[in-house]
Parts: C-alpha cells; sequence; structure tokens
C-alpha cells in the first residue's frame, strides 16, 4: 500500500482497469435497472455490483503480485522494518499493520460477523447469496466491503478522488432529472404504481430515490463550497473566450450524456424483440456516459495531450456505431423486433439520440481545436464550477421533495444540519487564527441562526405531528410539505405497518419478541436475510388487516432492528463500532487538516453518514445506499493521506525529530491548485516522517517504472486467473440474472388474462429453462407449479380424458425441456392426472429447497384441495389438511384471528 514503488507496465493498467471499476460501480448501480428481468431493480444491481468487484479483485491479486515481483523484499531489512523487529509474538508486525489502516479493523470484523451469522444461520444458503426479492446476502455485502478495500489499496491521487465525485454527482443529476421526468408526466415506461405523485426514479421506490439523493447532496455542496474557495485565490482567466468555449464543450458532454441515456430508456421502453439481443444497451449507455463524465474532472498535472483525450470519443463512437448496426439488422424483420406504438413518450426516442450525437460531436469537434486547459483552473471557471454543483443541488433537493418521503426528508434535514454546522464551527476556528474580528462575528451570528433556525423547525414539526388545529388539518392535506405531519400517525397507513413490524400487535411481539425469544439468537442473530422465515412465529394476525395475508415481512424497516435480527449483538456492536471509528476519524481529520479543501471534505462524508444512518431508522439500506455507504468510508480513509496526517499501511515506528526544512526548499502551491500545503512538524503524526508523508500524498508519478520481464509462467498464472474469474462472474451472478430474464419471458406469456393452452405451454418452457439456469431458486419452482396445474385445467376443459396421476414423475424429464417444441411435447404425452403430479413433485421440490418457507406447505395444500374439488378424492382432503397444518406450525399466527 506504500506509494514509490517500481511498477511494470502491466501493473499500472491494473491500476487503471481498478479505477474503471469503482467509477463504473458509482454509475451503473443507482442508474441501471434490467426491463428483461422480472425484478427490475434491487437483485440487478446487486449482481452487477458482485460481478464488477469480483473481477476488479482478480485485477488487484495480479496488480500485487506484479508489484511484488518488481519489489523484492530486501535481503537485509533495515532496523525500522516491522519483520526485523525481534518480537516473541509472530502476529505483532502483522496487528501493527492492521492498525495503521484507518477503518480497516472495523471492517474486517464486519465482515467476520457476517460469516459467522451466515454460517449460524437458520438458512445458511439464503444468508450467502441473498434472498430472491433483495439479494442482499453475505456475498453481496462482502462485494460492498471488497470495493471498499479496493478503494483504500489503489487510490492515491486527488484527480482519482475528483474524478470520482464528479462521477457520483453527474449519476446523482441522471438519478433526479429522471425523477422530474416522472412527476411532470414523461416517463415513458408504465409502471404499475403512481410514480407522479411519488417519484421512484431508477430505484423502482420513492423512499429508495431519496435515500440515494441526500447522500449526494453532501458532496455537491462541498463542490459548490470548495471551489467557491479556490475562486478566491485563483488567477483571472488568461482567455475569458476561451474558458466559457470549455464550459460550453463540458456543458454539451453532459447534456450529451443525459440525452443518450434518456434515449436509450425510451427505447427500451417501445422496442419488442424475440431475444435478449439489446440487454446491453442500457448498461453500455451508462458506461459510455461515465466515461464521459470524467472528462469533466481535474486535467492531470502530467497530461501533455493538447486537447480532450479521445478514447472516450472512440468508446461512444463504437457503442452508437454497433448499436446502429443492431438495430438496422433487426428492424428489417418484424418477427424479430417491433414497436410498442402504445408508448407514446418513448417514439422519439430517436431524436434523443440524435441531439446525443450532435452534442458530444460538437463537444469533440471543439475540444479538440481549442487551446490546453490550464492545470490551474482560472477564477471564472471554478464560479461556474460551483455554479454547476449548486445546480445539481437543487435538481435532487426538488426530485427528494417530489418523492414525498418523510424518513428521507429527516435524514436529509440530519445530514444538512450538521454540515452547515460544522462548517461554520470551522470557518470560526479559521477566523480566530487570522484575526478576522469582523469575520469571526458574522460567522458566530450565522452559526446562531442557523442553530435557531433548525431547533425552530424541529418545535414547528412537533407542533404540527400533535397538534390537531384547523389550520394544522388544512395544512397536512398540502402536497409535499403534509406528509411531515403525519410522522407519529400509527393507526394506519406505513406508520401502522411499521409499528405491527417492530412491536406487534396483542397476539404476537414482532421483531421486538423475534429478538428477545432466544437469548443464543439475541446474541448472534437468525442469519442475514432470515427474517422472512424467522419472523413468522411472531407475525402479529392485525398486520394482515393491512397488507396481503400471508405476506411475512423481510425487513424491519430500521437498521438497528434489523442488525439485531439478522445478526444479534454481535451485528450491531460490530456495526456501531464501524459507525463510532468512521465518526471518530472523520472528525479528527476535520481538525487535523489546515486547508479549507479537506476540512469541507470531511465534514461532508460526516453529513453523508449521518443523513443516511438517521434516514435507516425507518428505511430499508438498498444496493445503492451501501455502495455509497462503504464507498465514503473508503474515500475518508484515502483523503485522510491526500491531506498528509498517515500514510496508508505505513507501521509507525519511533524516528528521532527531523531536521527543519527551510519553507524555500519546495514552492507553497497555491490553494486553489489543489497541492497539499507544507506544515512544517505539523506533518509528522503517528510515527510518520513528513518525507514520508509528503511520498503517501503525492501522485504516482514519481514511481520509478520496473523493467518488463515476458514470464511465460506468470502469464499462463494471470490467464487462468481471469479465466476462473469470467467463470464465477458468470455462474455467480450473470446465471441468476439471465435465469431471471428467462423468467420474466414466461410470466409474460402465463400471466396474460386470455392465456390458452398456448400461452402456457410456452411459459412451461420458459420455466424450465428458468430452473436450469439457478436451480436453486425455489422460487421460480412456485411459477412453474402454478403454471402445470393451469395446462391441467385447461387439458380438461378440451375435453382430454383426465388419466391416472403417476406414482412417481420423473422430475429431470420435466426440467429436460428447452423449447417451446418440447414443452408441447410433454403436454401432448401427459394427461391432466400426470401433470397434476408433476405440479405437486414441483412444489415439492420448491418446498425442500426452503423448509422454513411456509408458502411451500401452504400451496401444497391449495393444490391437493384443487385436486379435491377435482376429482373428490377423500386422500387429496385430508393431504391438503395436512400440509396446512405443517403451515400452520410454521407460521401458527397467521391464521388466527
Amino acid at each position: 500500500m506504500q506509494s514509490m514503488q517500481r511498477q511494470t507496465t502491466l501493473s499500472i493498467w491494473c491500476e487503471r482497469i481498478l479505477e474503471a471499476g469503482w467509477l463504473a460501480i458509482m454509475a451503473l448501480i443507482p442508474i441501471y435497472f434490467n426491463l428483461l428481468s422480472a425484478r427490475h431493480f434491487e437483485p440487478d444491481k446487486a449482481t452487477t455490483l458482485r460481478a464488477i468487484v469480483l473481477f476488479m479483485a482478480a485485477i488487484g491479486i495480479i496488480r500485487v503480485l506484479e508489484l511484488i515481483s518488481a519489489n523484492p523484499a530486501p535481503a537485509n531489512p533495515t532496523p525500522d522494518d516491522p519483520a526485523a523487529q525481534p518480537n516473541s509474538n509472530p502476529f505483532a508486525g502483522f496487528w501493527k499493520w492492521l492498525n495503521s489502516v484507518p477503518l480497516l479493523l472495523p471492517a474486517l470484523l464486519y465482515a467476520l460477523v457476517f460469516l459467522f451469522t451466515t454460517f449460524t444461520s437458520v438458512v445458511p444458503h439464503t444468508s450467502f447469496w441473498g434472498s430472491y426479492q433483495r439479494l442482499q446476502g453475505t456475498y453481496t455485502n462482502l462485494s460492498y466491503i471488497g470495493l471498499f478495500l479496493i478503494i483504500v489499496a489503489t487510490m492515491r491521487r486527488r484527480e482519482q478522488l475528483e474524478r470520482l465525485m464528479v462521477v457520483v454527482l453527474m449519476t446523482g443529476l441522471a438519478v433526479a432529472g429522471y425523477g422530474m421526468m416522472q412527476h411532470f408526466g414523461l416517463d415513458p415506461l408504465p409502471w404499475r404504481g403512481d410514480v407522479i405523485a411519488r417519484v421512484a426514479s431508477t430505484m423502482g421506490n420513492s423512499i429508495f430515490v431519496a435515500a440515494y439523493l441526500l447522500m449526494v447532496v453532501p458532496l455537491a455542496l462541498f463542490w459548490l463550497f470548495s471551489r467557491l474557495s479556490m475562486a478566491a485565490s485563483a488567477p483571472a482567466p488568461q482567455n475569458t473566450r476561451t474558458d466559457l468555449l470549455w464550459v460550453l464543450v463540458f456543458s454539451l458532454i453532459v447534456v450529451g450524456t443525459l440525452a443518450l441515456l434518456l434515449a436509450v430508456i425510451k427505447f427500451g421502453s417501445i422496442v419488442r424483440t424475440a431475444d435478449f439481443r439489446y440487454w446491453w444497451v442500457f448498461p453500455g449507455a451508462v458506461l459510455t456516459s461515465t466515461a464521459l463524465w470524467t472528462l469533466l474532472g481535474p486535467r492531470q498535472a502530467d497530461d501533455n495531450s493538447p486537447s480532450l483525450p479521445l478514447w472516450p470519443g472512440a468508446l461512444y463512437a463504437v457503442y452508437m456505431l454497433f448499436f446502429g448496426a443492431t438495430f438496422a439488422a433487426s428492424s428489417g424483420s418484424p418477427n424479430v423486433q417491433v414497436l410498442d406504438e402504445r408508448i407514446t413518450n418513448g417514439m422519439d426516442w430517436w431524436i434523443w439520440l440524435l441531439t446525443s450525437v450532435a452534442a458530444i460531436g460538437v463537444a469533440y469537434g471543439l475540444g479538440v481545436t481549442l487551446p490546453r486547459r490550464a492545470t490551474q483552473p482560472s477564477r471564472l471557471s471554478l464560479w461556474i464550477h460551483a455554479g454547476a454543483a449548486g445546480g445539481a443541488t437543487l435538481a435532487m433537493l426538488v426530485t427528494i421533495l417530489f418523492s414525498q418521503s418523510r424518513g428521507p426528508f429527516i435524514g436529509l434535514g440530519a445530514g444538512l444540519f450538521v454540515f452547515f454546522m460544522l462548517l461554520l464551527i470551522q470557518a470560526i476556528a479559521r477566523a480566530k487564527v487570522v484575526g478576522q474580528l469582523v469575520l469571526l462575528q458574522r460567522l458566530r451570528i450565522l452559526l446562531w441562526s442557523w442553530v435557531g433556525l433548525v431547533a425552530l423547525a424541529g418545535g414547528f414539526l412537533i407542533v404540527f405531528n400533535t397538534t390537531y388545529t384547523p389550520f394544522f388539518n388544512q395544512l397536512r392535506e398540502v402536497p409535499y410539505v403534509g406528509r411531515l405531519g403525519q410522522l407519529l400517525i400509527t393507526d394506519y397507513g406505513t406508520g401502522r405497518v411499521r409499528i405491527l413490524i417492530w412491536a406487534g400487535d396483542e397476539h404476537a411481539g414482532g421483531a421486538m419478541e423475534l429478538i428477545t425469544a432466544d437469548p443464543v439468537r439475541a446474541l448472534i442473530g437468525w442469519g442475514p436475510e432470515s427474517m422472512f422465515v424467522a419472523y413468522n412465529p411472531f407475525y402479529p394476525p392485525s398486520l394482515a388487516q393491512i397488507e396481503s395475508r400471508g405476506a411475512s415481512p423481510d425487513r424491519s424497516h430500521q437498521a438497528i432492528l434489523d442488525e439485531l435480527v439478522t445478526k444479534g449483538l454481535l451485528g450491531l456492536m460490530s456495526y456501531f463500532f464501524m459507525l463510532f471509528s468512521f465518526g471518530i476519524l472523520a472528525w479528527r481529520m476535520v481538525r487535523q487538516s489546515k486547508e479549507w479543501y479537506w476540512q469541507v471534505f470531511f465534514i461532508a462524508t460526516i453529513a453523508i453518514i449521518v443523513g443516511h444512518f438517521v434516514e435507516g431508522l425507518t428505511g430499508i439500506p438498498i444496493v445503492s445506499t451501501l455502495t455509497m455507504f462503504w464507498t465514503i468510508l473508503a474515500l475518508t480513509v484515502v483523503a485522510g493521506q491526500m491531506a498528509g496526517h498517515y500514510v496508508i499501511g505505513k507501521v509507525a515506528q519511533p524516528v528521532p525529530e527531523p531536521e527543519p526544512t527551510p519553507v524555500e526548499a519546495e514552492p507553497e502551491a497555491p490553494a486553489a491548485s489543489g497541492k497539499r500545503k507544507k506544515r512544517g512538524s505539523q506533518q509528522v503524526g503517528r510515527g510518520a516522517t513528513a518525507s514520508a508523508l509528503r511520498t503517501g500524498a503525492s501522485r504516482s508519478g514519481a514511481r520509478a517504472p520496473a523493467p518488463n520481464q515476458t514470464n511465460p509462467a506468470k502469464i499462463g498464472l494471470y490467464s487462468m486467473l481471469i479465466a476462473l474469474t469470467f467463470g464465477a462472474v458468470w455462474w455467480f451472478n450473470l446465471s441468476t440474472v439471465y435465469a431471471d430474464m428467462r423468467f420474466h419471458e414466461g410470466q409474460a406469456f402465463s400471466d396474460q388474462p386470455a392465456a390458452g393452452l398456448n400461452e402456457q405451454v410456452i411459459a412451461l418452457s420458459k420455466f424450465a429453462e428458468t430452473i436450469n439456469s439457478n436451480p436453486r431458486e425455489d422460487f421460480y419452482y412456485l411459477n412453474l407449479g402454478r403454471t402445470l396445474m393451469t395446462i391441467a385445467q385447461q387439458q380438461q376443459s378440451q375435453g382430454m380424458p383426465s388419466g391416472e396421476p403417476l406414482a412417481d414423475p420423473d422430475l429431470n424429464r420435466l426440467l429436460r425441456i428447452s423449447s417451446p417444441q418440447d414443452a408441447a411435447n410433454f403436454v401432448q404425452t401427459h394427461t391432466p392426472m400426470q401433470m397434476m403430479s408433476y405440479a405437486e413433485a414441483v412444489l415439492d421440490a420448491a418446498r425442500e429447497l426452503n423448509p422454513m418457507n411456509k408458502d411451500h406447505y401452504a400451496n401444497l395444500a391449495r393444490l391437493n384441495n384443487f385436486w379435491y374439488n377435482w376429482t373428490q378424492d377423500i386422500a387429496r382432503l385430508q393431504a391438503a389438511t395436512a400440509w396446512y397444518d405443517q403451515a400452520n406450525t410454521i407460521a401458527p399466527k397467521m391464521s388466527c384471528c
């Protein structure tokens, strides 16, 4: 993890790929959703994250091996090398190194708790891989932590940090923009829910989109205030016209990328194909846009190119050519591709696509002809950057307002309160140091005014939620504002649902009883993703009067309760240990940093985590917010090194006091240049020398290149590692997405209102292919069983003899179906009773996969009850009763009262 290492060409390329990986994650996870799968949002975001992190891990291993080969250990370790120090404890050096990387120990402990509680889970398979609806098992959470570790291990330069923030801000703007389109009725996609009154954007849920955006707002505010501060000492523009033309270039890139994303969403809403040929269009557009967004970041100091880098434009051109060729080749056959002209908002997709092409084309046309951008931005460009950040902040705040989500409202308020309060406190401290008494007085007035304003707002919320005068009753009917007056309503709606899930009713104690029912489980929890099955005995019957009877909650809608349910006290303590460790680190960085830029950055990270935590007290952590959570933790760690407070992975050693270095030895860069200012002996912290700190905060451009040596054994090892990684990406991630896409196809046929036998036969083939792609997902078996029952019923209605049931149906024969023709042959050679036998075998296979799921027993009972009504066979009625008894044993409170 130390800099100034000799690097091979391959290790440098690995570093670039890793940066591309985390940039792709920060854009793809919030924006991407899969219209071709049945779940669309959370699970597909999770598999995307897991696949990218798995590939990044392989690249990281190759990079480490390359660094080891290029930097062999010295034969005679120096005295300050920890490995050379005599110590009776062989783990002492490792323990010191572990403590030398901030937040590494809390992260590893949190990961170990996940692994341990997965091993002791009541449903270990689900706990590790994740549930069908959420996919937030241990594997996904280890991917978050893996992303954290990769960023901490490889991000070393300030332009890398700022590129990532630019991508996050542009992603937030894209998410907010789509949400505003929904609010104004311009969304081309026909979502089932109301996305006009409460926008859902690219998250599929109004609470989710607001929870994500509230984490981006503090970063936008950081960009705003840091740029304003840098502008104060930045030079005036040497050529105002050139600066404005570069602003035009970047504005066209923003317009072009946002138009591209909108075009492909519209395209996906109206294009219907017989296969998955366009699966890559949306994620490809996001990745192409991300590449172009990197151009909006700061220019590297050693970038000698005369204009814009050409590779993002080349990637955009390749994407557009491939997209155009695919569309042209498909449009000639109506059996392959048709347009759904009912989606009127999507028919203009080609206009937006041409807009994108024109904008990007003009941007590159200007960019390659304009004079080269200065390394140090001018005052004008910084003001424009600040204005752009302010505009993005406003767009995100408006979208949060349009979500009408009360929990995120409170979380956003908490984050903004912390941000501005700490910002003013630090500004007051700086004013004291420089002796600006007038400014000091004004800042104190601002601070107390802000605290008073927040206190007044808090008091208003209390009165608004506890007073029922005509004025407040009318105010509760006002859109957007009125929901803030319903925070304490627990008699109906979502407030009532949450209270019942948390505390239950007079018949069952809900999540709190679940937590305290077993002392061992109170300590270690029931396992990640286990609440859906563990909650059944504690289900309050009153909940069935509000939500669907038989639907068991899989989340508490309360982060602390979720930790206790799934990982017990161990999980909650490890979670708080992580939060407290972050808080201590970030606050120490705020107080120790001398540069305003870093002070505001660390204040923003604190505000993000505070807002996320407060929102989680009534919400559900999702893939986008958890990705942001772990990324912010990683950025806090690496920013501490960039600010000069420590060297990541550098074990503190007692060293003699360094001799004072004259300030003139290294000229101090202006504040606006982004270089860390020297602070003499104050930079010596945690036992590291000032020289080491300068090395840790410097660019990796100073590293010495290692001679490139072709090693066939090494190449073979790396090739095998990459091949195994691609196999793991497919088998553990992409195959599950492919299965769900097949399942979605089957649903399109089986769920048609007037679906006949032909449609059910096609659905049968799709469901069989689905199970072959993901045989461990019990949810798919339920739909296959229902389809078999429907086919049997339709066979009988067409006059086919009922026949006799099969004593031992061959389930493997059923699952070997791989085409509609195979399914048709299967149906034609089996009688209705035999189809019912297969349906029973399929539902029983689902029960064996997840024996704690009450739905499997209830479905088997329903099948036998249906069979009895069909044949009047008393044995079937007895079987139905037996299955219902087992379902009642698992979930005794769901059928009472």
